[in-house]
């Protein structure tokens, strides 16, 4: 080993790793819109929506399938050789994929009316066919707790799509760079991290991990295209009927839309592994709920901050060109809430024995947006897609709710989030325009005073006990 090992908190590096992979698409906003115009956004953001949902399919739920079968292997040398498996399996499985995926490209643009030159398409596409490669070596640091190693990675990952989607633009590429330059990213860092990894625990050919993926990894992209269903996919019943310009402003709206869930991350990341463990507990329900609270308060306080900063930031860092993006900020970030609500709802069906009830949840989303896709947008347009997403989330968010109270009956304090959501809802539709940015921000301010006060005194948000007692010292010692 050359050096010391640098040390750091995993929960740091983690954190740290998460704002780096989520936040590089919100930071390239300002870059992409001051090179490419709207009608051209759009269109790239088409055949994005394209790629994700080729990763999506023909990565075959390789790295939940690692997370799965090595994750519980009884010790170190039988851990190896499952990810050895497993990334021969995974290896014959790009190579396969970048093949159909090439053989596919011209039907598929095609079908969706894509717009962007056919090579960088090819490149976006073979990216988006290897990326469990990127993937598996990944998730075998994790499992090594390597975190140290994980966000050199992501940190290098980040940097390297940062600066080609700069360069790029400044040679005037456009769309067709952005995409080719993400393909040769990924396909390179694919090449490294799986010669990494052959180095790593080595790798074997073997018809065991084709069952594996078989069983558990496929039935996970079917619940993945679900999701899809109901974010990406939208773009494709956009494409033809609603003009590249307004696509622009619409996805743009949601990119920032995304801090929501990136805010609630460091939440999730200390929850979620103890959330169904902390229910056999004899007062796990109890905990639950307050858990429970406490997510919903900081998704709350994030949705509220990029509904009323948002429309500002575009005002302040865009071009007027994307000044339509403002309009579908709230609405977007209502989206994000729904489905981030949903996570904080959906413990009762992740912790029956099976994941199908999950899988079902998800497909019944799906289906409702889909059905309102094809219902609403030749009709209204972007509002119709928005409409439709919403009313996806909704179906699940009823479903993950009446499936939990059958297993976890767990009492939600529903009053105190209606009360919340109230105020919320004021509080963005008497918000002062994002034109005027000092009446824009006071008004924040004073929102989030009143919000962070109403979280305390309906009981969803708790001071800690040393913060009181400290705080009753000082009181009675002033007094």
């Amino acid at each position: 080993m050359i050096g010391k090992r640098l040390t750091i908190p995993p929960a740091i590096a983690y954190i740290a790793s998460i704002a780096l992979d989520k936040g590089i698409s919100i930071v390239t906003i300002p870059l992409v819109a001051a090179y490419v115009t709207p009608a051209e956004y759009g269109r790239l953001d088409v055949a994005v929506s394209l790629v994700e949902f080729v990763g999506l399919l023909l990565t075959f739920g390789l790295a939940d399938t690692v997370v799965r079968f090595a994750g519980a292997a009884t010790d170190q040398a039988a851990r190896r050789d499952c990810v050895a498996k497993l990334l021969g399996a995974g290896l014959l499985l790009a190579v396969l994929s970048a093949l159909i995926a090439q053989v596919f490209a011209p039907w598929l643009a095609a079908a969706l009316g894509l717009q962007v030159g056919m090579t960088a398409l090819r490149f976006a596409l073979a990216g988006a066919a290897i990326g469990a490669l990127v993937e598996m070596p990944l998730l075998w640091l994790r499992l090594q707790q390597r975190s140290d190693l994980f966000l050199g990675f992501i940190a290098v990952r980040s940097a390297v799509q940062l600066i080609a989607t700069f360069v790029v633009l400044r040679l005037g590429w456009g769309a067709d760079g952005i995409l080719i330059a993400n393909g040769v990213a990924v396909v390179g860092f694919a090449l490294a991290l799986a010669t990494w990894q052959v180095a790593s625990t080595g790798v074997v050919l073997s018809g065991e991990p084709f069952r594996q993926i078989g069983r558990y990894g496929l039935p996970l992209v079917g619940a993945s295209l679900s999701m899809f269903a109901l974010g990406s996919c939208s773009r494709w019943f956009m494409s033809g009927r609603v003009p590249d310009a307004e696509i622009a402003c619409f996805s743009l709206a949601f990119k920032l839309a995304l801090i929501v869930p990136l805010l609630l991350q460091p939440f999730a990341l200390w929850w979620n592994p103890q959330r169904i463990a902390i229910l056999s507990e004899p007062e796990g329900l109890e905990r639950s709920a307050k858990a429970w609270g406490l997510g919903f308060s900081v998704l709350v306080t994030a949705a509220l901050a990029v509904t009323l900063g948002g429309p500002v930031l575009i005002h302040l860092a865009l071009p007027p060109s994307y000044a339509g993006a403002a309009q579908y900020v709230s609405l977007v970030v209502l989206i994000c809430f729904l489905n981030e609500l949903n996570t904080l709802c959906n413990v009762g069906a992740y912790a029956r024995s099976t994941g199908y009830a999950v899988l079902a949840v998800n497909a019944c989303g799906a289906l409702a947006a889909i059905a309102g896709y094809f219902a609403l947008t030749p009709v209204f347009g972007i509002n119709g897609i928005i409409a439709a997403m919403i009313v996806g989330h909704v179906v699940r968010l009823g479903l993950f709710l009446w499936l939990g109270q059958k297993t976890v009956p767990m009492a939600y304090p529903v009053v105190a989030a209606g009360i919340i959501l109230s105020m919320a809802f004021l509080a963005v539709w008497l918000a002062p325009t994002a034109s005027h940015i000092i009446a824009r921000v006071g008004w924040s301010f004073v929102v989030g005073l009143a919000v962070s006060s109403a979280f305390v005194a309906l009981g969803l948000v708790e001071f800690p006990a040393r913060l009181l007692s400290r705080l009753s010292r000082r009181a009675a010692h002033a007094g």
